[in-house]
């Protein structure tokens, strides 16, 4: 395997390799030349000017104020990998302070909640603090439930899905353009990737097949793909996404994505390295109705156009 280096924050990259990095520093432009990561190419395929509205690239970007959901996703991930330093980057909200039960409204409250920020650390909630136990599996009801969090998942527990190198950073140049992957987990003994997903949508079939698609896990597990090849010399022989519900009973499901869908994937990064590169040279980034340079007809959806019309057919003959 490549050798794993240490890069600092503020350190710039200027070759392919192996990199021990904070994730903050990851998720900037730590390179010489423009760079892309899964989230960067999964925005440019829905529209160019989402993407360029909070890069770093653009002098007048907009901040992205983080979403509680990501906060929630970003502390199970800390504690179900065993990250290290998890206080530095998070702290539970106290139920009282200054001898009174919390309210936001407070000054005093208001001060604290300043003072973490300043800190660099993400405020949890006495109920995702709950949430994140719960989908760590060290609930009392949960005990013996298996499949209920990820401590009672067997292949998660004993079977170790989730186990390797922690949230190591592969960077590659491609086409004038570096790319960037940070799987959950580099496996050691094998060439099967797995990442955690926390979803509230639910773990069936159909809900599974959905959220991919909409969040394309399918392009985030090509481009990790393609960074094993690339920069570990490694072909991925599979990709396993480890799905915890965040709420009911925190239920675990594990799902390996096809190799049709990986392939599409890949297809879909060639595709966000084309577009990068164009609007990087043209410096024009359309939204998704750019190119609609008149109206456009619009119909009504057929369900409701027939529940509609059978509506106006009942009061038609009610009030003949």
């Amino acid at each position: 395997m490549t050798e794993l280096r240490k890069v600092e924050d503020g350190e710039i990259i200027t070759s392919l390799g192996y990199y021990d990095m904070s994730n903050d520093w990851y998720h900037r432009q730590c390179t010489e030349g423009p760079s892309l990561s899964s989230t960067g190419i999964r925005r440019l395929l829905r529209s160019p000017a989402e993407f360029w509205k909070h890069s770093e690239l653009n002098p007048n970007r907009a901040e992205e104020p983080e979403k509680e959901a990501y906060v929630l996703g970003r502390a199970a991930h800390h504690l179900a990998l065993g990250e290290a330093d998890f206080g530095k980057h998070f702290v539970a909200r106290p139920e009282t302070l200054g001898g009174e039960k919390w309210h936001g409204n407070r000054t005093v409250c208001k001060d604290w909640l300043k003072a973490r920020a300043e800190e660099g650390r993400a405020v949890l909630s006495p109920t995702q603090v709950e949430q994140i136990r719960g989908m760590a599996g060290v609930l009392d009801w949960q005990k013996g439930m298996t499949n209920c969090g990820l401590a009672n998942t067997p292949l998660v527990a004993q079977g170790g899905a989730l186990s390797g190198e922690i949230e190591r950073s592969l960077i590659w140049e491609y086409d004038g353009v570096w790319l960037k992957a940070r799987p959950d987990a580099i496996p050691g003994d094998s060439n099967d990737f797995a990442d955690l997903k926390t979803t509230s949508s639910g773990v069936e079939d159909r809900d599974l097949s959905w959220t991919v698609m909409d969040r394309g896990y399918f392009v985030q597990a090509a481009l990790v793909g393609m960074g094993s090849a690339a920069v570990l010399g490694r072909h991925m022989e599979g990709f396993h996404l480890v799905f915890v519900d965040t709420g009911n009973t925190h239920a675990v499901s594990i799902r390996t994505l096809l190799d049709e869908d990986i392939i599409r994937g890949e297809r879909a990064v060639f595709t966000a390295i084309q577009i990068f590169k164009h609007c990087m040279k043209s410096g024009y980034w359309p939204g998704p109705t750019a190119s609609q340079a008149d109206a456009q007809p619009l119909s009504l959806p057929d369900t409701g156009r027939q529940n509609f019309d059978k509506r106006l057919d009942m009061l038609e003959r009610q009030f003949a």
